[in-house]
């Protein structure tokens, strides 16, 4: 493991989770890592093998931290884009929030980027109706943006970065759970420690 100083926000769940302990909780199993992030299983999954890429740092979006973090999270994205869980499509995507106040849909406000296996054919209903959509040439434009956005790509769609102030809270699951006529748009309450577990052995695994 990498060892660097890390801000610790004492209320940020995520901080939380990157402590140190003799017992960590299973969803707060590093899967990967690297000098500014690790990989840790979702709480909440859509579907097993739902992930996030976690800043070690507290910032509050990847944007905020900078081109050299942005261009170590792409390795990253690199590295799970050919992992078998995400071989047949996936949905890549981040509440990008910058603070209390604009929270761009987040619940915590700590930089993760939430990995999903299948959900890319909902990548329209994501982005449908939303306010200054845009298309990226490259995640390092993220670095550019002021205000709370929200990024999303798939294996085969480009990145689609747009505006997130005044969006509710879980936006983008609400998106993801209508594309498929589901009722668990709530994380909060439907945790699944099952598929959280799945998801674990599942990549020790492979």
């Amino acid at each position: 493991m990498h060892n660097i100083p890390r801000t610790t926000h004492s209320p940020c769940r995520l901080c939380r989770a990157l402590e140190p302990s003799e017992e960590p909780a299973i969803e707060n199993t590093i899967l990967f890592q690297s000098k500014r992030f690790v990989v840790l299983p979702a709480l909440g999954p859509l579907s097993l093998g739902h992930v996030h890429v976690v800043s070690r740092e507290h910032f509050p979006n990847l944007g905020s931290m900078g081109p050299d973090a942005i261009a170590e999270y792409e390795q990253i994205a690199e590295h799970l884009r050919h992992r078998p869980l995400f071989s047949k499509g996936f949905v890549e995507a981040e509440h990008g929030a910058t603070d209390e106040a604009s929270k761009g849909g987040a619940c915590v406000i700590h930089t993760h980027v939430h990995w999903i296996p299948g959900f890319h054919e909902c990548y329209s209903e994501i982005i449908a109706n939303c306010d200054n959509v845009a298309e990226l040439s490259s995640l390092a434009d993220l670095a550019r943006i002021v205000g709370p956005y929200i990024f999303v790509r798939t294996l085969t769609d480009p990145i689609a970065v747009f505006d997130a102030r005044g969006l509710p809270s879980q936006f983008l699951r609400g998106r993801l759970c209508a594309c498929h006529d589901r009722d668990d748009r709530d994380w909060k309450q439907a945790l699944r420690p099952d598929l959280v577990e799945a998801t674990v052995s599942q990549w020790q695994g492979s």
